[in-house]
């Protein structure tokens, strides 16, 4: 990922470590994501039924888009909600 220039993706889909630390590696993709692009993680969810184990994808995104102005766009709800979520960039509103 590292030899693409910044801004080069429309999107991203992230699907990799479910754990609050491997998601926050995962993070930094964000910056070859277009301004208007979308960031798209896998899994969005506290707790896996299957593995029977917490996951960290909701506290890590929901930190991406608190402390660096990103903001829900879509969320599928799959039938035993392991989400799939996509965040952008807050656009600036127009008053």
């Amino acid at each position: 990922m590292q030899s693409f220039p910044d801004s080069y993706f429309d999107w991203i889909y992230i699907d990799a470590q479910h754990t609050y630390k491997g998601v926050k590696r995962d993070i930094p993709a964000a910056a070859k994501v277009k301004s208007d692009g979308f960031l798209v993680f896998n899994d969005y969810t506290v707790w896996s039924q299957v593995e029977m184990q917490p996951y960290g994808v909701v506290a890590a995104v929901n930190e991406l888009c608190l402390e660096d102005q990103w903001e829900f766009a879509y969320l599928a709800l799959p039938p035993h909600m392991y989400c799939d979520v996509a965040v952008r960039r807050m656009r600036p509103r127009r008053d």
